[in-house]
């Protein structure tokens, strides 16, 4: 069974795709087409006392209550190229497949609490108990985002935002941040939010010798429980 491993924190716009020996950790998230719930004020408030910038701060309100989404992301780096298709629905159920050079490494599925991985030996699913150690786990993008602080990351090392403008981002307008994180090795990069629902669109980051491009889309995704499944093997097994 291929076991990959992924670092993602997006409240301090570090998005390291490492395919490896590991637990994979990306992103978890009904099939609405809704884009956003709203703004959460109480996030909204918090970005505000913090970094003090009302449109970014905007932004983050929004991102933390947006609907349904797709994510496309690819890292480059010594090691080749590693890539992510993922989408999470609005009742915590997400799916993605990872590919390095071009060659597909794992399939996971989050449904109703379970995790299944896909072995590619027999086109099975092996299905992890609910609650295992051992099972693919999957983070929730947007509370990666707003969980913490967002003037400095888990080690109190320092995040700074400065505005970088407007650019059009397809068929919209988005803001442009640039954005780094006093991290070891330092990250850097851009994020890109659009003017209307003020949703995360794209975000470039550079760090440690890799550089990754991220873009999201929102839309109505449905997600079901893969078929056929069978248990994940025991130690020794």
């Amino acid at each position: 069974m291929v076991k990959l491993s992924n670092r993602v924190k997006l409240g301090g716009l570090i998005i390291v795709a490492a395919i490896g020996v590991g637990i994979w950790q990306l992103t978890k998230g009904d099939s609405q087409s809704s884009i956003s719930s709203g703004i959460n004020t109480a996030v909204q408030d918090k970005c505000q006392d913090q970094i003090g910038d009302a449109t970014f701060c905007k932004f983050a309100g929004y991102f933390s209550n947006a609907g349904s989404y797709k994510v496309s992301a690819t890292t480059t780096s010594d090691s080749g190229t590693s890539t992510i298709d993922l989408a999470s629905d609005t009742s915590g159920n997400s799916e993605m497949v990872i590919k390095q050079n071009n060659q597909e490494q794992a399939s996971i599925v989050y449904y109703n609490g379970i995790s299944y991985q896909k072995d590619y030996t027999d086109g099975k699913w092996f299905k992890f108990e609910s609650g295992a150690t051992n099972a693919p786990t999957v983070t929730d993008l947007k509370s990666e985002f707003v969980k913490g602080d967002f003037d400095k990351n888990e080690q109190g090392k320092k995040i700074t935002y400065k505005s970088a403008g407007t650019e059009a981002c397809g068929n919209l307008t988005c803001y442009k941040y640039f954005v780094s994180e006093a991290s070891s090795p330092p990250s850097s990069g851009h994020l890109w939010f659009d003017n209307r629902d003020y949703l995360l669109r794209k975000v470039t980051v550079n760090s440690g010798g890799s550089s990754t491009e991220m873009n999201l889309t929102y839309e109505g995704v449905s997600i079901s429980e893969p078929s056929p499944t069978k248990p994940v093997p025991t130690s020794g097994q």
